[in-house]
């Protein structure tokens, strides 16, 4: 069964207008759209995507520099915009690995392309939300806005949906290896981020997420990664002595890494050489 508070909030994806729950379906009492709801869930599409399986995401010890920074970035604006008796939207909630931010009453409800475990809503992002407008406290968008291929259409109900005042906190990746493929379209700078304020929103903080350091070994460790995956995905293996030559090049950027940590510019976020950026957007009045 549907948590009441979320049917409170639900509309049409098509029309924008209520819906009357039964058992195993909600029916817009305008256009007469019948949706599914099934294991907790309501479903807006039919071809929802299957939920990826994704090793480590749980395990801090397996995180890579870009999720150990959004986890701080969430954990300090989540605490500072969190009270009690909010309703959060987790737009893209996937696995919900960042869930033990949030204080265990908080009311959170997760939307996603696909039906995972903590997604109560299945829906596509560039459709209609299925949210009434001036409905929501918060947004909680980690890495969403780079697998939209409509992402300012996605902003606009983001705005639309949030209470005046309303805050989303979001993240997106900047000096990434493209991921999730096919369904990363985009990369965003900060400047982007800012232009985001013609659009109803005052943008109260850009972070970068990851210092010039962080940002270089996580590239070299790509490059290094899909080098191999290729070979070893492939007929035509890596000869032992390019392997070799890897290890050794390996080795002379692990022996720069000790130099470049002594450097104290190079281990602070750089908002022009970093992995990814985190903003807090609040709605205002037009």
């Amino acid at each position: 069964m549907l948590d009441s508070r979320l049917k409170e909030i639900m509309s049409c994806s098509i029309c924008g207008t209520d819906l009357e729950f039964k058992e195993n379906s909600a029916l817009c009492t305008s256009c007469s759209k019948n949706f599914t709801v099934k294991d907790e869930k309501i479903f807006f599409i039919d071809n929802f995507l299957e939920p990826k399986k994704l090793k480590g995401v749980f395990d801090v010890k397996k995180w890579s520099p870009l999720r150990k920074k959004n986890y701080d970035f969430y954990k300090k604006e989540v605490n500072s915009f969190y009270k009690d008796n909010q309703i959060w939207i987790d737009l893209g909630v996937g696995p919900a690995q960042f869930r033990d931010i949030f204080e265990k009453e908080a009311v959170i409800f997760g939307i996603d392309f696909a039906p995972y475990e903590k997604a109560n809503v299945v829906s596509d992002f560039n459709n209609r939300l299925p949210l009434k407008s001036d409905s929501v406290d918060r947004i909680f968008a980690s890495n969403v806005f780079e697998h939209v291929s409509d992402p300012l259409f996605l902003i606009k109900e983001c705005q639309r949906v949030l209470k005046m005042g309303g805050v989303m906190i979001a993240s997106t990746p900047f000096l990434l290896m493209e991921h999730q493929g096919p369904y990363d379209y985009f990369r965003y700078t900060q400047h982007s981020i800012n232009m985001l304020s013609k659009f109803g929103f005052e943008v109260k903080n850009v972070t970068p997420l990851g210092s010039r350091r962080e940002t270089l070994d996580t590239t070299w460790f790509h490059f290094i990664k899909r080098t191999m995956d290729e070979y070893e995905n492939s007929e035509k293996k890596l000869p032992f002595r390019y392997k070799l030559v890897f290890k050794f090049l390996n080795f002379v950027f692990l022996f720069l890494s000790l130099f470049i940590d002594k450097l104290k510019k190079a281990n602070e976020s750089d908002p022009l050489f970093t992995l990814g950026y985190g903003f807090v957007l609040i709605k205002r009045k037009d």
